[in-house]
């Protein structure tokens, strides 16, 4: 008898709740409303049936009503729980000025400006001029980081190399390092290694990077031309 007045009297509170939550629900919210208010009945139930001794009705309530919340009020929070477990992160390659990354499954690039006079600034939001200015300084300060804003730029600003920029300064930087070979430091640091790391490590660097960059896996092929060059850099002077 208390078990049942118990029951009742959390029922009674659980639908006044909803009750008073529908009267101020807008037309389109009161399906879901009723979808919870129908799976917290069904819980409530299956707990009374528990209570009262009955386990195996109890389960098969208490499993239709967390099915009915489900697909009904906690729809978004599974959606987005599932989304944070299989949502497959960016792959990112970074060095002192730059981090770029993937952005979706065509290949689209965007990065992070890490250091200089736009540091936390992302890419996409930077205009060609800025993009340039910050190329500039890479030219200076990080080749390797200049040699993946190359990669970004021929994605972005197609022809760049060909029809050139009119900021000088970006013109004479690029100069420096587009076309030119790529020195042993900046192939390490593109690989994410340190100086004088052996063979079997840049090997697997590169095919742990080319799993995420590969053009057939999603990636940029500027990105995965940029890490094949360094491979071969590394492994001709290894050899």
């Amino acid at each position: 008898m208390l078990i049942d007045g118990l029951v009742f009297l959390v029922g009674a509170f659980v639908a006044q709740q909803l009750w008073r939550s529908v009267r101020r629900a807008a037309p389109d919210q009161v399906a879901v409303f009723a979808a919870r208010a129908s799976g917290y009945a069904l819980i409530l139930l299956a707990t009374y049936l528990l209570l009262t001794g009955r386990e195996l009705p109890a389960a098969v309530v208490a499993a239709m009503g967390v099915f009915v919340l489900g697909r009904g009020a906690m729809r978004p929070t599974f959606a987005r729980m599932m989304g944070k477990i299989f949502t497959k992160r960016p792959a990112t390659l970074r060095t002192a000025m730059i981090e770029l990354e993937t952005l979706a499954g065509d290949g689209a690039l965007d990065g992070i400006v890490l250091a200089g006079d736009f540091a936390g600034a992302r890419l996409n939001d930077l205009s060609r001029l800025q993009c340039f200015k910050i190329y500039t300084s890479a030219v200076q300060m990080d080749r390797a980081g200049a040699r993946l804003l190359e990669a970004y730029f021929d994605r972005r600003f197609p022809g760049w190399r060909n029809t050139g920029d009119r900021d000088d300064n970006a013109r004479r930087g690029r100069v420096q390092v587009n076309g030119g070979p790529m020195s042993e430091d900046e192939a390490y640091q593109i690989l994410g290694l340190g100086k004088g790391a052996p063979r079997r490590d840049i090997l697997r660097a590169h095919r742990e990077m080319m799993k995420k960059w590969h053009p057939d896996l999603g990636g940029a092929t500027e990105v995965a031309a940029r890490l094949n060059q360094a491979r071969d850099v590394l492994i001709r002077i290894k050899a």
